[in-house]
C-alpha cells in the first residue's frame, strides 16, 4: 500500500524555522519543546523535520562539516588539529570546552572514508538521531560505561559522554560493482518511532556526491531487516512505493527472511515490510542467501553470520591487498554496553 506523499517545503519556510528556534533561546524547558512549538505554529509535519533543519543550518555555518571556522572559534588550530580537520575529525585540541561544541562541532555529519586496500569505503549521512536513541537502543551504554571504553571517543560520543547516533549507508566499489550497505530509514514513511516518521531529506543527492548515483547501485547488502536498515530500498512515485535502485541485486540472509516470514507482525512492523521490502521481492530483485557459514558475494566482500540483535544478522566483511575491515550493522561490541538478544527492537 503506498504511504504518505511526502510534504515540501518552501526554503522560505525552512529559514524562518530555523531562525525562530534561534531567537527561542532559554523560552522553552528544551531544545526539542522548542522545535515541537515551532512545528506547531507553522503547520510543518513534525518536530523532528524542524530538527533536520536546524542541524544542517548548524552544519551549513562554516566551510566543511564539523570543522571550525578560527574566526568564530578565536583559537588557532595546532598542526595536530590540521590532521584532524583532514580526516574529518574535529579539529581544535579544546573542543571539550570550545564554545562551538555541540552538534556543529560534533555533527554525525562529517564526511568520513576509508581506504581498505584498494576499497574506498565512503559513509554517506541519512539523518542525526536525536540523543536519546542511544539510551533505547543501548540502555546499559551509561556515560560512566562510555568513558571506560578507550577507543569510543570523538566523534561518536558528546561532551556528556552520551552516544551519538545517525542513520546512514556506507557505499564503495569492488571490481566495477557499486556496492551499499543497508538503507536507511527512508523518506515520507509513516513510522510510529517520530524521529524516522515522514522525513525529509536529501540522502539521495549525498549519495551521488559520494559517486553512486542510483541507476548505477549494482548490490544493496542489508544486515537486517530492521526500518532504519530499509528504508531506502523503496521511494515514492505518484503515491505508490517503487525500487530506489532498480538495477540492483538486494542481499539479505535467509534466516533473517524466513524469521520474519514466520513471525506474526504487529502493524508498525507490517507496514515497512510492505512498502520498503515488498516492493523489492516483488520485483524480483530481492535474493536471500544462506549465511550459516560465510559467504562471499563479490571480490573480497563477505557476508559473516552474527546472529543475535535478529536471528539472522549479517555483518560485512571487506578484504583488500592484506587489509581488512567489518561493517557490523547493530552488531555492537559487548564494551559498548551491548544488550541482550532483542529482536523487536528497532
Amino acid at each position: 500500500m503506498p504511504g504518505n506523499t511526502t510534504r515540501r517545503y518552501s526554503s522560505e519556510l525552512r529559514e524562518r524555522a530555523v531562525r525562530m528556534i534561534g531567537e527561542a533561546g532559554t523560552g522553552h524547558e528544551s531544545e526539542w519543546a522548542a522545535m515541537a512549538k515551532v512545528a506547531e505554529l507553522l503547520g510543518i509535519g513534525t518536530p523532528e523535520t524542524v530538527r533536520q533543519w536546524v542541524r544542517r543550518a548548524e552544519v551549513d555555518a562554516v566551510d566543511r562539516p564539523g570543522t571550525h571556522d578560527r574566526g568564530v572559534c578565536g583559537v588557532e588550530i595546532s598542526e595536530a588539529g590540521e590532521r584532524r580537520a583532514k580526516a574529518g575529525r574535529p579539529p581544535c585540541d579544546h573542543w571539550r570546552s570550545c564554545p562551538r561544541k555541540g552538534p556543529l562541532l560534533m555533527t554525525a555529519a562529517t564526511p568520513l572514508t576509508w581506504q581498505v586496500g584498494d576499497i574506498r569505503i565512503h559513509r554517506v549521512l541519512e539523518v542525526d538521531l536525536p540523543q536519546e536513541t542511544g539510551a533505547w537502543l543501548l540502555p546499559e551504554a551509561s556515560p560512566n560505561a562510555i568513558g571506560n571504553v578507550g577507543w569510543l571517543g570523538d566523534p561518536w560520543v558528546d561532551a556528556e559522554q552520551k552516544l551519538r547516533l545517525a542513520s546512514q549507508t556506507f557505499a564503495f566499489e569492488v571490481d566495477g560493482q557499486r556496492i551499499l550497505v543497508d538503507a536507511g530509514i527512508g523518506n515520507g514513511k509513516t513510522r510510529e518511532n517520530p524521529a524516522w516518521h515522514d522525513l525529509e531529506t536529501d540522502f539521495l543527492s549525498r549519495l551521488q556526491d559520494a559517486g553512486f548515483r542510483d541507476d548505477d547501485v549494482d548490490l544493496v547488502l542489508i544486515t537486517h531487516l530492521h526500518t532504519d536498515h530499509v528504508g531506502w530500498c523503496t521511494r515514492e512515485v505518484g503515491g505508490i512505493w517503487e525500487t530506489t535502485f532498480g538495477n540492483a541485486r538486494h542481499v539479505v540472509a535467509r534466516d533473517e527472511w524466513e524469521y520474519w516470514a514466520d513471525t506474526e507482525l504487529e502493524p508498525a512492523r507490517q507496514q515497512m515490510f510492505e512498502d520498503s521490502v515488498d516492493p523489492i521481492r516483488d520485483a524480483g530483485i530481492l535474493d536471500t542467501v544462506d549465511t550459516t557459514t560465510p559467504i562471499t558475494v563479490a571480490p573480497g566482500i563477505t557476508l559473516v553470520p552474527s546472529p543475535g540483535h535478529t536471528p539472522g544478522h549479517a555483518t560485512i566483511r571487506i578484504d583488500s591487498k592484506g587489509e581488512t575491515a567489518f561493517i557490523t550493522g547493530d552488531d555492537t561490541p559487548p564494551s559498548a554496553g551491548r544488550p541482550a538478544p532483542h529482536h523487536q527492537l528497532c
